[in-house]
């Protein structure tokens, strides 16, 4: 979404079915006007491939099995570091999911205000260092790579 909403001139290609690299996508955005580094798109890709299926790694994470400490009561409560990795992740969907909402306003022809284009805009500066504070769920965080 990030990619159409930066070079809208592409959608058009993707919806009669061109194919597109993930590659060509991830070097464009980071030097796109509104920039998603590649780093960024690299973690988020390995996270939710990992947790979208069921494996031993993950499953001690997703509330699934024996051995679980993310539950109350006798097996004790889950460490600061996981929630800390938890937070990481909704602050990085966050930004996809603005980006997404204004993708669809831009497909509907709905024309915002350009101080909301502003604002809406800022959000990215303020979420990102404190994602970069937080503790990842690879890259040496809480799940081995």
């Amino acid at each position: 979404m990030a990619y159409f909403f930066n070079f809208p001139e592409k959608v058009e290609g993707w919806e009669t079915g061109k194919k597109m690299r993930q590659s060509v996508i991830r070097k464009s955005l980071g030097t796109a006007p509104v920039p998603e580094s590649e780093e960024h798109l690299t973690e988020m890709y390995k996270v939710y491939s990992l947790f979208s299926h069921i494996n031993r790694q993950t499953v001690f994470y997703r509330l699934i099995g024996e051995g679980n400490r993310l539950t109350l009561g006798g097996q004790g409560n889950v460490d600061e570091k996981v929630v800390g990795a938890n937070l990481r992740e909704l602050l990085s969907q966050m930004v996809w999911f603005v980006d997404v909402f204004n993708f669809i306003f831009a497909k509907l022809g709905i024309i915002l205000s350009k101080d909301y284009g502003q604002h809406m805009l800022a959000y990215r500066g303020e979420a990102a260092p404190l994602v970069k504070e937080l503790p990842a769920l690879f890259l040496g965080g809480v799940l081995p790579d």
